[in-house]
């Protein structure tokens, strides 16, 4: 009993700090990088609220509500996530790719809360209440091509992190780039723990928690870095609409920031970003 408690606890103070981090992200400028960590909040939010109540579900009915609500965060979290990590190291990310993403993710969560009719996503599901209220779930096909996307976009968001990380000079671009390669393993651990067995005999998710961590990480890391500050975020809504390489300098001609074309035709000046 006593780890029920801590696990419904440890759930609610992750939902507390989804609630602070965008109260965070929610009061800075607005930019197309502050939309995403707004949306990827809300989505962890959802996942949390989701999690926090399967924990709580006393039946089958309310197991299966309480992983639809789950999915409503979960099944467009790491898309959202990859985007937010490949605007942030500007790196283009074709319109029509992230499209089949949320479709596929759509997908996803359709079957999620189609379970009752088909077993496309979940080949059988049960109803189990110890040690931790949980559902044993059967893989259906769309549930293991979910699995293998979601690792491989977790991977992919890792490498183009940490390649942005190396090419960087010394400042505080490279060290939130640092710090977000390093708290993306942490979502990607737990993820492979929940697809190996799990903890807890497999009746703990230690997903939700970690993604709610990550983010609220990233969010400090952006902040103290200055993503949010006033002229950056007057720069960037002005320079990315342009087509045309764009690059702003100080009055000593040190590098300040430039439009995401500029990096396309420039790729050196990843290295220059402070």
């Amino acid at each position: 009993m006593a780890v029920w408690h801590i696990s419904q606890t440890y759930q609610l103070a992750m939902i507390i700090l989804c609630a602070i981090y965008l109260a965070i992200v929610g009061t800075r400028r607005e930019n197309e990088i502050t939309k995403n960590l707004l949306v990827t909040g809300f989505l962890i939010l959802f996942q949390n609220i989701g999690y926090l109540m399967l924990l709580s579900s006393d039946n089958m009915k309310e197991a299966v509500t309480a992983v639809r609500i789950e999915y409503i965060g979960t099944a467009y979290l790491v898309t959202f996530m990859m985007i937010f990590v490949l605007q942030y190291c500007k790196r283009e990310i074709k319109q029509w790719i992230k499209t089949v993403l949320l479709i596929f993710d759509s997908l996803v969560l359709i079957g999620v809360w189609g379970c009752g009719f088909t077993k496309a996503y979940y080949s059988s599901l049960k109803y189990v209440p110890e040690p931790l209220p949980h559902l044993e779930r059967g893989m259906g096909p769309l549930y293991i091509m979910a699995s293998i996307l979601i690792v491989m976009q977790m991977l992919y968001g890792i490498g183009v992190a940490f390649l942005t990380w190396k090419r960087c000079s010394q400042g505080r671009y490279k060290v939130c780039c640092g710090i977000m390669t390093l708290t993306l393993f942490y979502p990607l651990s737990s993820y492979g723990i929940t697809l190996t067995g799990g903890l807890m005999e497999g009746s703990y998710d230690s997903v939700p928690g970690s993604a709610a961590l990550t983010i609220f990480v990233l969010g400090l890391a952006m902040l103290i870095g200055k993503m949010f500050d006033g002229q950056a975020v007057a720069y960037a809504a002005i320079i990315e609409k342009l087509k045309e390489p764009v690059i702003l300098v100080d009055s000593k001609y040190h590098f300040v920031e430039c439009n995401t074309r500029a990096y396309e035709v420039f790729p050196s000046l990843v290295g220059l970003r402070e």
